[in-house]
């Protein structure tokens, strides 16, 4: 496998699927077990029941060994090619997920994945979770042949499921184009990220926070093509929507300025640069100065 550790990008590459937070999956009983497989199952149901308990207090150290046994049981109860030991290796994979050890994570949700597409076939919600899941994983580790070859898949099963007129087939465009972008193929990513673009603007409408990423990204591309104007015009662009709809405090109006200030950097406007980063700067003095001893924003 090629791993590649990019530099950052002039502006950077805002990728849906590296913000994506994985929700646990909690187990389905196999239908009509044996009544040896039945006590396995009660067993790993009541453990199931602890696990979600711990997770949702933030425990997931505690739940982790839980987990573990209930994948164990899984398999040597009903075998690995039951979507009961699907959704229990699935389960383990966000704990891992959640402690921050991707590169355990992503072996144990590729199983879950093909045992999903085994069992339960492609065309299913499940399995897309997977397979977003899946690529979200290999992303966070630089896997990018793998992710690549993962969401090529997906946006095909998009295609198929809901059409190219799609919120969802959009987003699996520019989540593929965010992957070609991150391994530097910016001809690849381009026509993607327009083709996203595009869709976003027909089905969700120009003043929306998909719309202004599909901007941002583009605009992300032209500078690393050298072509300024156009980037500098998405940008601004992606900044004027980002101010109307998520105001000056958000994270992503606060991104897009930084954005701007490093396109000005690559073309020598070091002035405007400098004003943008004192922009950035007042609004952090801002949100800081609404935060009180507690931690607790003020109302």
């Amino acid at each position: 496998m090629d791993k590649r550790r990019t530099n950052r990008p002039i502006t950077a590459i805002l990728i849906a699927i590296i913000s994506l937070t994985p929700s646990l999956t909690w187990m389905k009983a196999a239908a009509e077990p044996s009544p040896d497989q039945q006590a396995t199952i009660t067993r790993i149901h009541e453990r199931k029941e602890r696990v979600k308990q711990l997770c949702q207090a933030g425990k997931f150290e505690d739940a982790l060994p839980l987990a573990e046994q209930n994948a164990a049981d899984a398999k040597e109860s009903v075998g690995v090619k039951q979507p009961l030991c699907a959704d229990a290796l699935m389960t383990l994979a966000d704990i891992q997920i959640r402690l921050g050890d991707y590169s355990k994570a992503e072996p144990i949700c590729n199983e879950a994945t093909s045992i999903r597409k085994e069992t339960i076939g492609t065309h299913t919600p499940v399995y897309i979770n997977s397979l977003k899941k899946l690529i979200w994983l290999d992303a966070k580790l630089e896997n990018y042949q793998l992710a690549v070859a993962s969401c090529e898949e997906l946006t095909e099963l998009r295609k198929q499921m809901v059409g190219t007129k799609h919120p969802d087939y959009a987003e699996s465009l520019n989540d593929l184009g965010g992957l070609f972008a991150a391994m530097h193929e910016f001809a690849k990513a381009k026509p993607l990220f327009e083709q996203a673009l595009a869709i976003r603007k027909q089905v969700i409408g120009a003043k929306s926070p998909e719309y202004a990423t599909s901007l941002n990204n583009l605009a992300g591309v032209y500078a690393q093509q050298g072509q300024y104007a156009k980037a500098e015009s998405l940008c601004q662009e992606a900044l004027s929507v980002r101010k109307e709809i998520l105001g000056t405090h958000d994270p992503a109006y606060l991104q897009n300025l930084d954005n701007l200030a490093q396109l000005y950097d690559a073309t020598g406007e070091n002035e405007k640069g400098k004003i943008i980063r004192e922009e950035v700067l007042a609004i952090h003095n801002q949100i800081s100065a609404q935060v009180p001893a507690t931690g607790t924003l003020s109302r």
